[in-house]
């Protein structure tokens, strides 16, 4: 039989200690703004660039996406960390090792060399703080996930930005870029000329190749990031299936949605993408 340890176990009057209650508190809020990040990734894109692209300045896009999107992204998961370590220090268990940290530490030294090497040192900054990161939020993550319903949390989250990626990539295929390419036959000469390049300049040929590709994008800027992160929200689809209870109804339904999402990963025209999902 399983027995909590003294730290962890409730005092015979039923009140639990001061420091156990902060410590829950505090996972629980890491772990709510996790979620949040892990939603909402898939859906919104994000750059590394500070300044607008040619194309932005051009349709006039004063809110195309900045740095500060990443950032944003990056405090909340620094944030976060930092109250799953208080909270496994007040609650007086272990720290969960992962085999990352070392790695992390390597990509640190790395970090560091390259931005110090690099042509565009703010563009690298920029890039290495964010993979780093990453990082972190596994490491925050496997320290959360001691409960089989915050995995099933985190796998509901992954699947459901994951359908609306898929949905967004169907309508795309569906209309948006029909519509897309009539506006842009329509303003084509005044598009080009905002930006100063001739319309017989070979950067025209190839953005109209790019958009007869048809290759779907989702909410993300490029169709290989969009198919990996259709391949990942259907593994997830995948695992929920097995976690879902023991009804079979809610099994069958977590194993279609899956499909679903791996099936709409043939829209991204990323052949890496079909290949890693087989």
């Amino acid at each position: 039989m399983n027995r909590e340890s003294d730290a962890n176990r409730r005092p015979r009057t039923g009140v639990e200690p001061a420091t156990r209650t902060a410590s829950r508190v505090l996972e629980n809020i890491a772990f709510f703004a996790i979620l949040l990040i892990v939603s909402m990734r898939t859906l919104l894109s994000e750059t590394y660039e500070s300044g607008l692209t040619g194309i932005s300045r051009a349709v006039g896009d004063v809110s195309s996406l900045t740095p500060a999107t990443t950032v944003m992204f990056d405090v909340v998961i620094w944030l976060a960390a930092a109250m799953v370590a208080s909270a496994v220090l007040l609650r007086g268990r272990s720290w969960r090792w992962t085999g990352i940290e070392a790695g992390w530490a390597i990509m640190v030294v790395a970090a560091a060399i390259s931005c110090c090497l690099a042509s565009n040192k703010r563009l690298a900054v920029n890039a290495s703080c964010d993979w780093l990161t990453a990082l972190v939020l596994a490491i925050a993550l496997a320290n959360l996930l001691y409960e089989r319903r915050r995995v099933v949390l985190v796998l509901a989250v992954v699947v459901a930005s994951g359908l609306a990626s898929a949905t967004k990539c169907g309508s795309q295929l569906g209309w948006e870029f029909g519509d897309t390419w009539q506006a842009y036959q329509e303003q084509k000469t005044e598009f080009w000329g905002r930006q100063g390049i001739a319309l017989t300049d070979p950067t025209v040929e190839l953005f109209e190749r790019r958009m007869l590709a048809r290759e779907a994008t989702g909410f993300l800027p490029y169709s290989n990031a969009q198919g990996a992160g259709l391949c990942l929200a259907g593994f997830a689809g995948i695992a929920l299936t097995f976690l879902a209870g023991r009804t079979w109804a809610a099994k069958v339904m977590c194993g279609v949605v899956a499909a679903v999402i791996l099936a709409s990963i043939v829209t991204t025209g990323g052949c890496g993408a079909v290949l890693a999902a087989l």
